[in-house]
């Protein structure tokens, strides 16, 4: 049955057993900003906010067979795609999506690696990349990732490049796009309460926003403010989600 006071979206990634990260973390988001979150996995991985133990990938072939079944029985809105391990693989993503909905908009949380630093996506096939770009409307890339994906300059799509990263004036956000490159000042968060997720509760909130109809500035304007309230919601490595 289609709900009509929440808008679909639909989050793609891994699992993470602390829940801090990946499509648990995701679907927290978007319970709190008010829409309605599907969710296909990309793999298992096992993990703590502090270290990283294992990680299993997902069949392609299944993830697709799940992608097709959500977009035949909801009307999805806007799609988060997290962690792969390869370009062909995300690839495959972006193309069952847009077989069942070419105007979704596709928002790419450019994970390469965890927060505890292991390697997730392996960046082989550049070109493909490039192919892949006029079917996404975002990347949110950190600086490590936007250097490593070599995003410089007008690649034709939303660029929001995360500060959280920056060696001078650490948290402050550009959105590029464009002619658009709009700067996002540094929010005031309380020294030392980094967060395990906070990257992919940034990019389910953006796409949170996005589904509930708002335009690019002000969805990145409003998950920047939700993660600001997430990053200071207490002094572990876990944070509380809140509206």
């Amino acid at each position: 049955m289609q709900k009509k006071d929440r808008p679909f979206v639909l989050m793609i990634g891994g699992f993470d057993t602390s829940a801090g990260a990946g499509v648990l973390a995701d679907v927290k988001t978007a319970e709190q900003i008010g829409v309605q979150a599907l969710s296909v996995l990309t793999a298992n991985t096992i993990q703590t906010e502090y270290l990283f133990y294992d990680l299993e990938w997902l069949p392609i072939a299944g993830v697709r067979k799940a992608i097709a079944v959500l977009f035949q029985s909801y009307d999805i809105k806007c799609v988060k795609i997290g962690v792969v391990p390869d370009v062909l693989y995300l690839s495959n993503i972006v193309d069952e999506v847009i077989k069942y909905n070419r105007s979704c908009k596709i928002i790419w949380d450019t994970v390469i690696y965890s927060s505890s630093n292991q390697l997730f996506l392996c960046v082989s096939n550049e070109d493909m990349i490039k192919d892949l770009l006029p079917f996404i409307y975002l990347l949110t890339p950190n600086y490590m990732e936007f250097k490593a994906l070599d995003l410089s300059g007008d690649i034709g799509v939303f660029v929001f490049l995360k500060g959280g990263h920056r060696e001078d004036n650490i948290g402050q956000d550009i959105l590029y796009g464009g002619s658009k490159e709009i700067v996002f000042m540094p929010s005031q968060i309380v020294k030392g309460n980094g967060k395990h997720g906070s990257g992919c509760v940034l990019a389910a909130a953006i796409t949170s926003y996005l589904g509930k109809g708002f335009d690019i500035e002000t969805a990145c304007l409003k998950a920047k403010n939700y993660v600001t309230v997430f990053l200071n919601s207490n002094t572990s490595m876990l944070g509380y989600h809140k509206s």
